[in-house]
């Protein structure tokens, strides 16, 4: 049986603007956060919005008990990702 440890994506819009996707890691590298956003599609039902789309990831330590990593990826569009 699968587990959420580490598996939160959260997905907020502005009416008229933009797009956030944002992936939380605990304990790993910030290249995983931004990878499973692409890898599991997030962005794909939001393709044909002419919105920005910015793709969040953010790595909180257990050690630190604190953010210790983030990342923010953005282009014009969601389709912009899908392909990269």
């Amino acid at each position: 049986m699968g587990t959420c440890q580490d598996q939160t994506v959260i997905l907020s819009f502005t009416p008229e603007t933009f797009w956030n996707v944002f992936e939380f890691k605990l304990d790993k590298p910030i290249e995983d956060a931004m990878s499973q956003i692409d890898d599991k599609g997030y962005a794909i039902p939001y393709a044909a919005d002419n919105r920005k789309l910015y793709k969040i990831g953010v790595v909180f330590s257990t050690e630190k008990r604190n953010v210790s990593d983030w990342k923010v990826s953005s282009g014009e569009g969601c389709g912009r990702f899908l392909n990269e």
